[in-house]
């Protein structure tokens, strides 16, 4: 059987460790040698099911909203958009994915360099330049994290009219952001001639280039 190239061994690994230590063992030194290689089979196969499902549509897409309970007292929450719904701060509704898309996860090269770029929210430029969050939705149970694109720094008002200076993520007052990188620079197919020879010499827009076609 021809082995599936988008599971690394690292992944292997991490998802073994995982596995035997929530049954109360330790890997791989309480394992023989044939339970490991049976092991790092049965796991390879599971993970390759599971990137070969493909998913390049949201499940939903939703919108922030907030409800006054009090005059100083203001709760956020999410609904399913309508057509037409815009969030509270005038942004659009986000899409929600069952998972990412598959295309996004095995593209190695895109995302080593997107990994290698993220840095800490502190040094994000504020001058409004757009770049890409990476934080953590306080509001979800499992506190999980989510990617903003083309976001900037800039005036942001909340339901009570209040304004501050923040992020223009749309995500809600129970995102908070703790990593950024530069947006990523279009594909130059997406590009006319002309813009072809500027986006591959600058790398795009940003401190490190990066541009959304």
């Amino acid at each position: 059987m021809r082995r599936d190239e988008r599971v690394t061994d690292e992944m292997v690994e991490l998802a073994c460790k995982a596995i035997t230590e929530k049954r109360g063992f330790v890997w791989p030194d309480e394992f023989s040698e044939d339970e490991k290689q049976t092991g790092r089979e049965n796991i390879r196969a599971a993970i390759s099911a599971a990137l070969s499902i493909e998913q390049t549509q949201p499940v939903a897409h939703l919108v922030w909203r907030q409800y006054l309970r009090a005059a100083d007292d203001v709760e956020d929450y999410y609904e399913v958009a309508r057509p037409g719904d815009k969030c509270v701060d005038g942004s659009e509704p986000f899409p929600v994915y069952a998972h990412r898309p598959v295309s996004a996860l095995v593209n190695a090269e895109a995302d080593a360099d997107v990994v290698e770029r993220w840095q800490p929210i502190d040094t994000a430029p504020r001058d409004g330049t757009p770049v890409d969050l990476w934080g953590v939705n306080h509001l979800h149970p499992r506190k999980t994290g989510r990617r903003a694109t083309d976001v900037t720094w800039g005036r942001v008002r909340d339901w009570l009219g209040n304004e501050r200076d923040d992020w223009q993520h749309g995500q809600g007052d129970d995102f908070e952001p703790t990593h950024w990188c530069p947006v990523p620079a279009a594909p130059l197919s997406s590009l006319r001639p002309a813009e072809v020879g500027s986006a591959t010499k600058s790398g795009g827009a940003g401190p490190a280039g990066g541009d959304h076609g």
